[in-house]
């Protein structure tokens, strides 16, 4: 199974009986636990397979929308060194957990229903996202080596 599907308007261009088949599919991927980032036009798409809806428009996060109630954690790693985003993430009470990789690199950990407005706050405040996982607390999985350099523990 993936991890990740990556898709662009994935019903578009397909007859009302495929993009059923294709939704039916969609969401049984996401129960068995496949992360879907996905774009779209569709508002009925979003709101029967979204967990999260982030409308941008221009390059800009214009709303973002958290559909039901999860209390998984996300691991959202970003770089970024402004004072203010250094000081942002010593100090928020989302934050759950803070692994510091180098000066410029960090992976916290957050209540899902809290990472929407987390990332954009790092966002704002010139960091850089590479990635987010819905996956639960990743973390505990994450330990600095002697060097201060984080290794995967498996």
């Amino acid at each position: 199974m993936p991890e990740l599907f990556l898709l662009d308007e994935p019903t578009s261009g397909l007859d009302p009986d495929s993009q059923e088949t294709m939704t039916a599919n969609l969401t049984q991927l996401k129960k068995e636990g496949t992360t879907i980032v996905l774009t779209h036009h569709e508002s009925d798409l979003a709101e029967r397979l979204a967990d999260r809806n982030i409308h941008v428009t221009q390059q800009n996060i214009k709303e973002l929308k958290t559909f039901g109630k999860n209390k998984h954690y996300r691991t959202i790693e970003f770089t970024g060194t402004s004072k203010e985003l250094l000081s942002f993430v010593s100090s928020s009470a989302d934050i759950i957990q803070h692994v510091c990789q180098s000066s410029s690199s960090h992976i916290i950990s957050v209540y899902a229903a809290k990472s929407n407005a987390l990332i954009s706050s790092i966002l704002a405040l010139g960091g850089t996202i590479q990635f987010v996982s819905r996956q639960t607390n990743m973390l505990p999985m994450l330990a600095p080596d002697d060097t201060g350099k984080v290794k995967v523990n498996r």
